[in-house]
């Protein structure tokens, strides 16, 4: 257990808020040593979990999209604001703070159970936990940052005056000091094992000297930081190790099996229209032809095309497609319309007998009258026939790229634009691809990075409606001018 760098926990400094009210969790940051202990419903452990995951799963999508560290920064404080807010010790109530670090400390120890399951798993886990910690790091306030590091033993010394003024020169080479700086106090000094800041190492930015590094307090942050990731990969190792013993929970394991998906497809924001629909203007047969070749992601337009050529749908594609524009907008009595003039080649006895009843039942009007909502990224990637499966996963290299060319090229999809999109679904961010084409081919709308409203696509209906109101948007914009 590591202890205060200045004496213990329970000796250093602990700060509390406004009302004079002492935390349970007296920091927002955290290296989750201890597990959690207090009781918990099931529903509360899916649910802060899924709303880390959410997070976590933009952080490796602003990776894959190459987004600059002060894009990454931004959407994931958005993201924390909306799935996981921590606030800071002098902004929230006592009550609101314990609450907040309470569910910020059991998501991560659910995913911990969710990715220590495999290698990959675990490091692409690490690599996004370690991000998530940066950007708190980042944005911590001076107290509160140092209370903090002084809550524990990092292990490194202090370098004295004298020796400071023995490397005096070796120092102020490694690590010059600018105009506005000149007037500041002088820098502390940190020693520590070189191997405890390979990032300084790699780019050249520490003094080293026999094994040790000399880490100035502006660079203190890659010693805490390599702690943090060190730190979580032994204990992700030791609870894979552990992990046998809930084989026969049969309540956890498939909420765990669901999570470990996460990074797949990237996991659905709360969208409120994933069983309602998500446009305000009715939409009419007649209309989806058109709607499709403007707005539909390249599943759905791959299904409506198929349909389109061969005037049929086996049940698993029209129960997709079905399901993704009843979300859209299209109403039980517009379905039937545009589902019996696609089957052209059937007689109406046919059409009512088989399939209408499937359209009715899909609409809640039917059976039990349930409101089944349309499929997401993670469903589709995951279940189903191939056939009806994403693209960007199931097509051949060739047959995607001919197959977005030939489907957006209008839309100002380019060739040129094939390889960062191709390289995105080589190493398996099918989700990232998608996203891409859609800032393609709505980039006088949004800029790179911006995505479907900030975030990653992740579900069929969130691509289209964004598209939808985008053109609404700007259709507005003209009538003004």
């Amino acid at each position: 257990m590591f202890k205060g760098g200045h004496g213990s926990l329970n000796e250093s400094y602990v700060p509390q808020v406004a009302n004079h009210g002492v935390l349970k969790y007296p920091h927002r940051m955290n290296f989750y040593d201890v597990p959690p202990t207090f009781d918990t419903t099931i529903e509360e452990f899916e649910r802060c979990a899924l709303d880390r995951l959410r997070i976590l799963a933009e952080i490796e999508s602003s990776a894959a999209r190459n987004r600059t560290w002060e894009e990454l920064k931004t959407v994931t404080r958005a993201q924390c604001e909306k799935y996981l807010p921590l606030n800071f010790n002098l902004v929230a109530k006592h009550n609101d703070l314990d609450l907040e670090r309470r569910r910020d400390h059991l998501s991560h120890f659910v995913l911990r159970l969710a990715f220590c399951r495999s290698e990959d798993l675990r490091r692409r886990f690490v690599k996004a936990e370690t991000t998530l910690f940066k950007v708190r790091y980042d944005d911590d306030m001076g107290k509160d940052r140092d209370a903090f590091l002084d809550s524990r033993d990092f292990n490194w010394t202090s370098v004295g005056q004298e020796e400071q003024r023995q490397y005096k020169t070796e120092l102020e080479a490694a690590y010059p000091v600018s105009k506005s700086e000149l007037d500041r106090p002088s820098e502390k000094y940190y020693k520590v094992k070189w191997t405890r800041v390979p990032d300084l190492v790699e780019r050249r930015k520490v003094f080293l000297k026999e094994g040790w590094a000399y880490v100035p307090s502006r660079e203190q942050s890659s010693i805490v930081f390599q702690e943090f990731e060190t730190h979580l990969e032994r204990a992700l190792e030791m609870t894979a190790r552990l992990l046998p013993r809930l084989d026969e929970d049969t309540r956890l394991l498939p909420i765990l099996n669901n999570l470990s998906q996460g990074f797949l497809a990237g996991i659905s924001s709360e969208w409120s229209n994933a069983s309602g629909s998500t446009n305000t203007d009715e939409i009419k047969a007649e209309m989806v032809d058109g709607m499709a070749k403007k707005h539909f992601p390249l599943c759905m337009r791959t299904l409506h095309e198929s349909l389109q050529r061969d005037n049929h749908l086996k049940h698993f594609g029209r129960l997709q497609y079905g399901l993704f524009l009843k979300v859209l907008g299209l109403s039980v009595e517009e379905a039937v319309a545009f589902w019996r003039k696609s089957f052209s080649r059937i007689t109406d006895d046919k059409f009512n007998k088989e399939y209408k009843y499937n359209i009715r039942h899909s609409y809640g009007l039917e059976g039990k009258r349930a409101n089944y909502p349309a499929k997401s990224c993670l469903q589709i990637l995951t279940g189903g026939p191939s056939e009806y499966g994403c693209p960007y996963r199931t097509f051949s290299p060739e047959n995607l790229q001919a197959a977005l060319l030939s489907s957006y090229s209008q839309q100002g999809l380019r060739s040129v634009d094939l390889p960062e999109i191709m390289a995105a679904v080589k190493s398996s961010h099918f989700h990232v691809a998608c996203t891409r084409v859609f800032e393609i081919t709505h980039s006088a709308d949004v800029r790179k990075g911006d995505g479907v409203g900030g975030e990653s696509v992740t579900h069929p209906n969130q691509y289209a409606a964004r598209s939808i109101e985008l053109e609404k948007a700007a259709k507005e914009a003209m009538d003004v001018e």
